[in-house]
């Protein structure tokens, strides 16, 4: 009988609450979406990185020679551990870096993989086209190709089409399509494959084959001798980077797990600000039933039954909030993991875990039970005696002591629901409790700020009084910005301390924490300032405006709680919002401006000598160039070093230590390469440095070996000196060089070194240790308007030259990082659509208190439109208040950030701080508008009739 009242009874009150019970559900739904869809992209992630990771290494073991490429000669001792047993097999790659001219003069460029005809030795590509059953063994022979989707889609090429790849060493190479594959696994980014043998007999930049190089060498181990293989290809091979499958899952385990924190924390967040308005809704949908639950307990109902018919209802609330909440999760994850794999250049299949789709209706389901506790206890507490006397009681302490014990209920639930989500107690205790603390912390800051405007007058006339308003705003910014200095200085003082003893990443957090409140509160004096200079020219508006600026700013006032609510739950969108959007643009400007400060030219041709002319003879007829600026230098894009200093390479690479400042990366990479110039009197071509130590070089140095290197071969292990020698050996082991150090470029610079290698030289030396690997690099400086004719014309004249353009490189920079800003928004934005749920709640439960307020003051003569007005005035502020305060602490974190981490200069566009403060105005406003049109235009009768 009673399970049958208390299922009637909550299923009416719902059918009853009409709007609110839509918001309340609204609310649930928001944070169950986030949570389902972020969590469905983390599996996809998860699979698409993880998944088969013995396939995704390419074998048991993988040796990556990156920068220094291994020789025909270095693959012997993988030959005397496979007839030993040690090794089943191996399979080998070299990357030669390709591009395409494309019709409109373009490149589309790409990895460029030659491999062995066994490879892979595990598994095969996801083949697309001409069908799903091949294998790469098949498809590479001759001049067949096997192209990735991202390379099939941007040629616009289809089965049998036909190319020429130029290659980034200096050979030209026709193929064929005969196969498309999907990115993944060990396949990941733009990619061709073609025949080692293929690539082996197109001629070099002299017109002769240049040797076999590899720069990866896949293996397969019998399990038992993994460790053993490891250990014994490090120390014969110290160059090159063994990574075992175990190592990359751990890796790749490393960033899912990263990946994976973030995208829950997010939909954790969302979750938290939905069940904020939860709490608002619940609260008005009970207090408006107070009288009927006087009746209730006077009829004999007790607390435990009403707490199962307000639990019943808020159950029904979770329930239907989670099952839409659900259905919009598993929709919002597609367009999520269409972003995410434009950011990560991944192929993410669809993955739809019936465990975490349904998950998203339990969840919906304890959120409204955790969310609904507090306003449920209180409701149930009413005194039938005080209701139905209208006696106001005031708030006893007992109250106040049973509020506060619900409260640290409410945050242990939340803290197992969060524990469930993210995994991990700990970190669900740090992520609720700190973020409780920060939100804390901005509710307070943000109940003055509210305080302080509600308490503004509105004058008729100018008067002296409102001078002292002005006064008294202009003394509590003095006053914060005093405070805001002591926080930064106690903050920077803290971290400099900690730092000393070895603790950073506190000093940093204290630096962090204790900034963002100076911030906090410097944004908020200043906001109430810009309130009071407007409201100062209030005066001088028409009556009809300061009436409804008052109205708006007392409305404020009244509901101080919910308004806070609202700007603390929009703060966080906006923040979260603003923050990857003018970081990311003040990034891109940054690189924008080192692009164009660092080279002087903005295009690169690269060829091999026996075409120097042709180039030359093309400079001279084509457009937009200009010829006072072009340099002509011989490059060695690789030779070996063998002894540094007197110390042989490997004894060097073997000795690097975890504390060294430089790692074998940086040795090889500074050491592999050259660069010449012509240094002959009246030649203005000497090297354009950042000199670190010793002297750049000069017309002196014509004819012998002295060479500038970069500084960070000063670090140890290496620890080389001016006048120290390096012997270095041409690629294909016929010339050896002993070089003398007579200076020191910046490496850390970045300015450092603007030229094409990394070891700077008399172009005869270069020309003798390259031979038949030397390519000439043209430094020009074209007019970007005339560069796209200046492609095609080069590309059309001297098929073989190589293009690089600054331009380009800095719209393929923009491309990823655009691609980047877009994920983080759309994750952002399940936040922000949370704060805005909390707006339009707000709105809603606003205009259902103020119904009898609205009719009265629509009989004394104020239209639907003022009412309107006072209404998107008030709401208004709201965005504004607290976008403001969002772009101040932006502002801040990205000072902060350029300062400690990036250590570049990032300046936040104050034209993008001003659209985000006047988008999110706006969009409180029309927000506030949909919800508020129909409740304005009710009719006064009726309201005050049955009111």
């Amino acid at each position: 009988m009673k399970l049958g009242l208390y299922w009637s009874y909550a299923t009416r009150s719902l059918a009853r609450g009409g709007q609110r019970t839509v918001l309340a559900i609204f609310c649930v739904a928001v944070g169950v979406m986030a949570i389902v869809a972020l969590q469905l992209v983390s599996l996809s992630v998860n699979q698409a990185l993880i998944s088969n990771i013995v396939e995704a290494n390419g074998g048991d073991i993988r040796l990556s020679a990156d920068i220094t490429p291994l020789r025909r000669r270095d693959l012997t001792v993988l030959d005397q551990l496979k007839r030993r047993g040690r090794i089943t097999d191996y399979a080998t790659s070299y990357d030669a870096g390709g591009t395409i001219s494309l019709p409109s003069g373009d490149e589309a460029t790409f990895s460029f993989i030659a491999v062995s005809n066994n490879f892979p030795l595990v598994g095969q590509a996801n083949f697309i086209t001409p069908s799903h059953n091949l294998a790469i063994q098949q498809v590479v022979t001759g001049n067949n190709v096997a192209m990735s989707s991202m390379v099939f889609q941007q040629l616009g090429a289809h089965i049998g089409s036909s190319y020429r790849v130029k290659t980034f060493d200096g050979r030209l190479v026709s193929i064929k399509v005969a196969a498309e594959f999907q990115e993944g696994g060990a396949f990941l980014g733009p990619q061709i494959l073609l025949s080692q043998a293929t690539l082996a007999a197109a001629a070099g930049p002299n017109g002769l084959p240049l040797p076999a190089e590899y720069d990866t060498v896949y293996t397969t181990v019998p399990s038992a001798n993994i460790n053993s293989v490891k250990t014994q290809v490090s120390q014969a091979l110290p160059s090159v980077r063994v990574v075992t499958a175990q190592d990359l899952l751990k890796q790749r385990q490393k960033q899912v797990d990263q990946i994976e924190l973030f995208l829950r924390i997010v939909g954790l967040l969302a979750l938290f600000i939905g069940g904020i308005g939860i709490i608002n809704t619940m609260q008005v949908l009970l207090r408006r039933r107070q009288v009927e639950i006087a009746m209730l307990k006077t009829t004999g109902y007790r607390q435990v039954d009403l707490y199962t018919l307000f639990g019943l209802e808020a159950a029904l609330l979770g329930i239907i909030g989670g099952i839409v909440g659900m259905a919009a999760g598993v929709g919002a994850s597609y367009l999520v993991r269409s972003v995410v794999e434009k950011a990560f250049f991944l192929h993410l299949a669809v993955v739809l875990d019936p465990l975490t789709i349904i998950a998203g209706v339990l969840i919906g389901l304890a959120t409204a039970l955790i969310f609904g506790l507090l306003p449920i206890v209180q409701a149930s507490q009413v005194r039938p005696l005080t209701v139905l006397r209208e006696i106001n009681e005031g708030v006893k302490t007992s109250s106040r002591l049973t509020t506060i014990g619900l409260l640290v209920l409410l945050s242990l639930l939340f803290v197992t629901l969060a524990s469930t989500i993210l995994g991990d107690v700990v970190t669900a205790v740090v992520a609720v409790y700190g973020g409780a603390g920060v939100v804390f912390a901005l509710a307070l800051g943000f109940g003055l700020l509210v305080l302080a405007i509600s308490k503004l007058p509105v004058y008729e006339r100018p008067r002296l009084r409102m001078l002292l308003w002005i006064l008294l705003a202009l003394g509590i910014v003095v006053a914060s910005s005093l405070v805001f200095g002591g926080l930064a200085f106690s903050g920077m003082f803290v971290n400099n301390a900690l730092t000393g003893l070895g603790y950073s990443v506190p000093g940093t957090y204290a630096l962090v924490v204790l900034g963002g409140l100076g911030i906090i509160l410097l944004g908020g004096s200043l906001v109430f300032l810009l309130a009071t200079i407007v409201n100062s020219i209030m005066m001088f508006t028409p009556r009809s405006w300061k009436t409804a600026v008052m109205l708006a700013y007392r409305n404020m006032g009244r509901q101080r709680v919910r308004t806070t609510t609202t700007l603390t739950a929009l703060f966080v969108g906006v923040f979260a919002i603003g923050l990857i959007l003018i970081l990311g643009q003040g990034i891109k400007d940054a690189i924008n401006n080192t692009l164009s400060t660092l080279f002087t030219r903005n295009v690169f041709v690269i060829v091999s000598p026996n075409q120097r002319q042709a180039v030359e003879r093309q400079l001279a007829n084509l457009k937009g160039i200009d010829a006072s600026k072009t340099l002509v230098n011989p490059v060695v894009p690789q030779m070996y070093p063998i002894l540094v200093g007197g110390k042989d390479i490997n004894t060097l690479l073997k000795s690097i230590s975890k504390t060294d400042k430089i790692n074998r990366g940086d040795i090889l990479g500074n050491l592999s390469d050259m660069e010449g110039f012509e240094l002959k009197a009246g030649k203005k071509n000497l090297p354009t440095i950042q000199l670190k130590g010793g002297r750049n070089l000069s017309a002196s140095d014509v004819g012998t070996n002295n060479v500038v290197v970069n500084s960070q071969l000063q670090y140890a292990p290496v620890r080389l000196q001016l006048g120290d020698s390096i012997l270095v050996q041409s690629a294909d082991g016929t010339v050896t060089r002993v070089l003398k150090v007579v200076g020191f470029y910046d490496g850390r610079s970045q300015t450092g070194n603007p030229n094409f290698a990394s070891i700077l030289a008399d172009s005869a030396v270069t020309e003798q240790l390259g031979k038949s690997f030397t390519l000439e690099v043209f430094s020009l400086k074209v007019d970007p308007s005339a560069l796209p004719a200046f492609k095609k014309q080069l590309n059309k004249s001297v098929p073989s030259a190589v293009i690089f353009s600054v331009i380009d490189i800095d719209a393929l920079i923009n491309q990823v990082l655009n691609n980047l800003i877009i994920m983080l928004t759309t994750v952002a934005s399940l936040a922000m659509i949370a704060g805005l749920i909390i707006i339009a709640n707000a709105v809603a439960l606003a205009m259902l208190e103020r119904r009898r307020e609205i009719g009265i003051l629509k009989s004394v003569g104020h239209t639907s439109g003022s009412i309107l007005a006072t209404v998107l005035i008030e709401n208004g502020m709201v965005g504004m208040l607290s976008s403001v305060v969002a772009m101040l602490l932006v502002t801040g974190a990205i000072f902060a950030l350029s300062t400690f981490v990036f250590h570049v200069a990032i300046g936040p566009g104050a034209g993008l701080i001003g659209l985000i403060i006047g988008s999110t105005a706006l969009i409180t406003m029309l927000v506030s508008l949909l919800v508020a049109w129909r409740a304005v235009r009710v009719r006064p009768l009726d309201v005050l009739r049955y009111e």
